[in-house]
């Protein structure tokens, strides 16, 4: 029960970010543009033992929406913007991979009509075995493309979420990529 209560947790923290906007960065009451150089930026969370560089044309919020830390890409006007999420939770020392993948799969079935696996697969974040799902569904007027990667380490949890909708999943994959890959769960 307390592993299908983090699961829910978290489908549910996706649906509600990917709706959600992060602060604007504004002079003048007017969007910013990229005008500035990209660099790339470290983050720590020591609680967790979480490391991981992202680029500085992402911002970054900690515990909002039921995640660790959420990373939003940059906003565009008038539309809703893409963010990848990692939840950090205790699990029991019984529990494992494949068990909480399945599990995880098979509520995330439940999310909608239309919901449709594109392709799911064993990867390895920071040398520990992790299994990847990514899918699609439609909510209310949107399409929307999830990619959730599920990693144990000791008896800690961490589950990694890009969203999008399905037109922009692609635009920021190169950049979610590079970031997932930099991760340091040690």
């Amino acid at each position: 029960m307390k592993k299908n209560l983090l699961i829910m947790l978290f489908v549910l923290t996706l649906l509600l970010t990917w709706c959600s906007k992060p602060a604007n960065n504004e002079i003048g009451g007017e969007e910013t543009e990229k005008s500035q150089k990209e660099t790339i930026l470290s983050y720590e969370n020591k609680q967790y033992r979480l490391k991981l560089d992202f680029p500085s044309t992402r911002n970054f919020k900690e515990n909002v929406y039921g995640a660790t830390v959420m990373f939003f890409a940059p906003e565009k006007k008038d539309k809703t913007t893409e963010n990848l999420g990692i939840t950090v939770k205790l699990i029991d020392s019984w529990a494992n991979l494949e068990t909480l993948y399945t599990d995880n799969k098979n509520m995330l079935k439940e999310i909608a009509e239309d919901f449709t696996i594109e392709n799911e697969k064993s990867i390895k974040i920071d040398n520990y075995p992790a299994k990847q799902i990514q899918y699609s569904f439609s909510q209310w007027e949107y399409k929307i493309k999830q990619e959730q990667i599920i990693v144990i380490k000791d008896e800690i949890l961490y589950m990694i979420g890009y969203t999008a909708t399905q037109d922009t999943f692609d635009d920021y994959k190169k950049e979610v990529n590079a970031i997932i890959e930099s991760i340091r769960i040690r």
